[in-house]
């Protein structure tokens, strides 16, 4: 389902540090922006204008914690509006960027900047089809997330299961427990165990989304449109990796995966399908990438067994 309009930026915003990112300054809107969130800790702008133009260069990790910091200040500001302000027509920045804001740990203001951020994608008409769809995937996900944070914030309300019917409080005792094992509770066992399993499913998702580019590429389900489907497909399994790779960063797989198809998107595209993830942005990605595989296979004995796993999979 699309999302209704969404919130557009106050006219008070429209400030000198808005007009930078707008022109592409992001180094001058970062100073710009930090000397405002110095100035003004409690106010919201500083900080997500600060998150802004380190997710336009593509530092989406650094500008984690300035966004959420900004939903802290103000839970309501249009986080997704100024996002897209800063790199508009660039729909693959907020994807990537509500990918990890929905990877890591269940927080409310991580959660709200999710949701603000696919808000927006979703109310976008530019918005690509894949890229909506998993923005939708997304802001479900971060909305069970709200429900469910809401619910240990709130546990009184759980005792209101006891009143009613009894089969109401069955269902409503049911309703709970799943969302417990969901969350994993309040347990640090159940934490790990959540992360582990969201962490498998990124890594089972970007491999599933990988083989089939690999297979569209090479022409085994060909026709017109395919090396366009390919890319995109490419594209949705490196947010995939990188998710994998946000909650386990030691995970070798995931970090091989993110060098292999970074390099596959940085290869010369077909001019009417260009790349969804801009360059700088990949570059980046893969220098971080290529130092984890590094570290954690410095003789290269398990990116070549890997490599020979891939080949036989594909073959078969």
């Amino acid at each position: 389902s699309q999302a209704a309009a969404s919130a557009p930026l106050p006219a008070w915003f429209s400030n000198e540090g808005l007009c930078m990112l707008r022109q592409g300054d992001y180094t001058g809107a970062a100073e710009y922006y930090e000397a405002e969130a110095k100035r003004a800790p409690a106010r919201a702008e500083g900080w997500l204008g600060l998150g802004a133009a380190l997710v336009a260069t593509g530092q989406y990790q650094e500008a984690l914690s300035y966004l959420i910091k900004a939903a802290e200040c103000d839970p309501k500001f249009p986080i997704g509006a100024l996002i897209s302000e800063a790199r508009p027509g660039h729909p693959r920045v907020l994807l990537n960027m509500a990918e990890l804001l929905v990877a890591g740990p269940p927080d409310r203001h991580a959660i709200t900047c999710a949701i603000s951020v696919t808000d927006e994608l979703l109310a976008s008409p530019n918005t690509p089809g894949p890229v909506g769809a998993r923005a939708d995937e997304l802001r479900k996900k971060a909305r069970l997330y709200l429900e469910e944070l809401s619910a240990d914030e709130h546990p009184e309300q759980r005792g209101e299961m006891r009143q009613g019917t009894a089969s109401g409080g069955i269902r409503s005792a049911l309703k709970s427990l799943v969302l417990v094992v969901l969350l994993g509770g309040m347990t640090w066992g159940g934490h790990v165990a959540w992360r582990n399993h969201e962490q498998a499913s990124a890594l089972q998702g970007g491999m599933r989304d990988y083989r089939q580019a690999t297979r569209l590429a090479g022409g085994e389900q060909g026709g017109r449109g395919s090396e366009a489907d390919a890319r995109d497909l490419l594209t949705r399994s490196l947010g995939e990796f990188q998710q994998a790779r946000a909650l386990a960063p030691n995970n070798f797989q995931a970090a091989y995966m993110t060098v292999k198809v970074a390099k596959e998107l940085l290869e010369p595209a077909n001019p009417e399908h260009p790349g969804a993830v801009d360059e700088a942005t990949l570059r980046a990605t893969l220098k971080e990438a290529s130092a984890t595989v590094l570290r954690l296979d410095p003789d290269g004995s398990r990116s070549a067994a890997l490599d020979h796993r891939l080949d036989k999979t594909d073959g078969g």
